[in-house]
């Protein structure tokens, strides 16, 4: 953990937030870095392998694939003061005699400053990985990557890691066909030589452009396309673009999104935007995390009006996007920032779900209740035991691994999915067990929740295809990219201002922050956001006509009416309305809900209609690969006995050796003579058609092995 506490930096705030919010980190335990005053400097701690924090304020997170500590004796360029190591009284530091004894840090950080990203790791090249190193001119892609060079070294950004991380999107470009990288790589390198001014205090190393090029190089993935990659419409500064188009005609990279004149139609709606956009993430998905978190934390018995009684505001969200999207950020930290909850409120964030035994759990404590007995003799006997209850009524769920939410949902005996189908209505729901102390149980409108399952574009397809249950259509889909993102930077607004959460009753006291608490209202039992008139009466036409038989609603729009009224009671509270006598829920908040909704189901639509196409293509591909399977083997026989035959002996003695998995080229070169290389390909046909190799790529190996 590299902390900036100097100048205008904010280390120190952020720290203090952190043991505030989290508990000790244990600051003294662990081992300090710096050439500064405390607490600034590297603190090292240990952390689930994989987890990746989040800088805020003042704070960053090193890893052994992202920057580096400098130690001693190593001189700070800026003070010229040497680097030390501070390990309080001890007489070495934990990293020299045992890192074990190197604190964790506290499961809250884990849990909200950071995330476990979702991308496939990079596989170090057995090349130098030159080929990326594309010729002629620059295409715009390229261009404008370089570009971002001179933006971030200006805005005050590392030279270093700026340069490292423009080197790496660049490989990627050349990875991918774009033109001109080794032109682009030069003037980058240009560029870092002339970011150090002759007054600079430091000056670069002699290697340390060509020894972070040589380094990335190495560690470019394998990446080829068919097509023109410059033919992609929009320029995509840092990510490789995924290839293929949608089967309805659009990109798969860009599903559809929330209509652009959303965002001007409250200043409220601007401000989430702007935030959204200042990290680089989805406003789509920012402003109904944001609804979620209203939805949460708002008293059980602030309700949406339904005709027959009462709508829970509970909500479900599953952002659609790839790896390194920012779906983390978008859900769970950035709404934490634009709507802080004070530690007084007993409102609980979960990064995970579990079961649907788990859900009920988060809301369940044990609580000591009194029972009396009367003995023969009249005497009455009190006992104290503890009884398991509900203890608490907001809960916020946010699964970070669409995967892991899809095997918890089907083993075959989970209730995840029938729970959080009742959850969403806030129906009552129970666990019942074996001994009564152990019951788990939530009464009708006693709790307020939402769920956000983060899900990869594939990962989508199985919750998808479970409509029959009727999960699926009580969530709401959104696109995790955002093509309204700027290419400048966006400086974050702070939190919002005048959100409306609910009664400010003692359970609920300290929303907010000290500067601008919530707006609170009365404490009445129970409320419903009024609709207005005419929408009311056409929502209960609606029903009417369902229930007589005369309409049915199609499987995917089961729950639209339910959706879009949540939405708007959430879409009131958020501008500050909705709980106060003769506060309605406006005609706006319901084309405001309505535009999400349209977003919604056009994201599905587009998934349903990518799935199913993807199902025929892997139709056809079995279907061919059975072809070219038959056509093998018809040519194994004709071939047998032949020179083919000799040099597949030798195939396949070089697999017994090494066992396991060996590149087609490594056998190739290796295994095959000069002279007997021209049969290569025949040989290993006739294996496969065989059916004693397997080729997976540009891997071979053993059927079997």
């Amino acid at each position: 953990m590299d902390v900036d506490a100097y100048g205008d930096k904010q280390g120190a705030e952020t720290l203090a937030r952190f043991e505030k919010e989290y508990g000790p980190l244990g600051l003294e335990l662990t081992d300090r870095s710096s050439a500064r005053e405390e607490p600034s400097g590297i603190y090292l701690f240990r952390c689930p392998e994989g987890w990746r924090g989040l800088d805020v304020g003042g704070i960053e997170w090193i890893h052994h694939t992202w920057r580096y500590a400098n130690v001693e004796p190593s001189v700070h360029p800026d003070t010229g003061d040497m680097y030390r190591w501070h390990y309080a009284d001890r007489a070495n530091p934990h990293w020299r005699t045992n890192f074990e004894n190197l604190p964790k840090l506290p499961q809250g950080i884990i849990d909200n400053e950071g995330h476990f990203p979702e991308e496939t790791a990079e596989v170090v090249r057995d090349h130098a990985g030159e080929d990326v190193l594309t010729e002629g001119e620059p295409c715009d892609f390229v261009l404008n990557i370089l570009k971002g060079f001179q933006t971030s070294v200006d805005a005050g950004d590392s030279r270093h890691s700026t340069m490292v991380r423009i080197q790496k999107a660049l490989f990627h470009k050349g990875s991918e066909g774009h033109p001109g990288v080794k032109a682009a790589v030069d003037t980058l390198e240009s560029q870092f030589l002339a970011a150090f001014d002759k007054e600079d205090d430091r000056t670069p190393g002699p290697n340390e452009f060509s020894d972070a090029k040589d380094g990335g190089l190495k560690m470019v993935p394998d990446r080829q396309r068919d097509t023109d990659p410059c033919d992609d419409g929009a320029i995509d500064p840092d990510l490789v673009p995924a290839p293929g188009a949608s089967a309805t005609g659009g990109d798969r990279r860009h599903l559809p999104q929330i209509a652009e004149w959303v965002w001007t139609a409250r200043p409220v709606l601007g401000h989430i935007q702007q935030a959204a956009h200042s990290r680089c993430v989805s406003a789509d998905v920012t402003l109904v995390a944001v609804l979620c978190r209203i939805a949460a934390a708002r008293p059980p018995l602030i309700q949406g009006e339904a005709g027959k009684g009462g709508l829970s505001l509970n909500l479900l969200m599953a952002p659609i996007g790839p790896p390194g999207s920012g779906k983390s950020t978008a859900t769970a930290s950035l709404p934490r920032e634009l709507l802080p909850i004070r530690d007084d409120f007993d409102f609980s964030v979960h990064s995970g779900i579990g079961t649907g035994e788990g859900a009920i759990e988060v809301f369940q404590g044990y609580v000591d209740v009194e029972t009396e007995s009367v003995a023969s003799d009249g005497t009455k006997k009190t006992k104290t035991s503890q009884v398991k209850k509900q203890v608490r009524e907001n809960a916020m769920f946010i699964v970070d691994e669409g995967s892991v939410f899809n095997t918890a949902r089907n083993r075959t005996d989970s209730t995840l999915g029938s729970h959080l189908s009742s959850m969403f209505y806030g129906l009552g729901v129970a666990s019942p067990n074996a001994q009564e102390s152990t019951k788990r149980k939530l009464d009708m409108n006693s709790y307020s929740m939402s769920a956000i399952i983060n899900l990869q574009n594939e990962i989508a397809g199985p919750m998808l295809g479970e409509q029959g249950q009727g999960m699926p259509q009580r969530f709401v889909f959104l696109s995790a990219n955002d093509r309204n993102i700027p290419y400048e930077r966006v400086a974050f607004p702070g939190p919002l201002r005048g959100v409306n959460i609910g009664p400010d009753s003692a359970r609920r006291k300290g929303m907010g922050n000290d500067d601008d608490p919530f707006r609170s209202v009365g404490d009445d039992d129970a409320h419903y956001l009024r609709l207005p008139d005419d929408i009311a009466e056409e929502i209960h036409r609606k029903r009417v006509a369902r229930g007589r038989g005369d309409a049915v609603a199609d499987t995917w729009e089961a729950h639209k009416d339910a959706i879009i009224v949540k939405l708007a009671c959430l879409l009131a509270m958020l501008d500050g309305r909705g709980t106060a006598p003769g506060e309605y829920v406006t005609r706006e908040d319901f084309e405001i809900a309505t535009a999400i909704w349209d977003a919604s189901a056009a994201v599905r639509d587009r998934l349903l209609a990518d799935i199913a196409e993807d199902e025929r293509a892997s139709r056809e591909a079995k279907d061919r690969k059975q072809v070219e399977m038959a056509g093998l083997k018809e040519a194994a026989k004709l071939t047998a006995g032949t020179d083919v035959e000799r040099v597949k002996q030798k195939i396949l003695r070089r697999l017994e050796r090494v066992g396991g998995d060996v590149a087609r080229r490594t056998l190739y070169q290796n295994a095959i003579s000069k002279g007997d290389r021209k049969y290569f390909d025949s040989a290993l046909d006739m294996a496969v058609g065989q059916e004693l190799v397997e080729v997976d790529g540009t891997s071979v190996r053993l059927v079997g092995g």
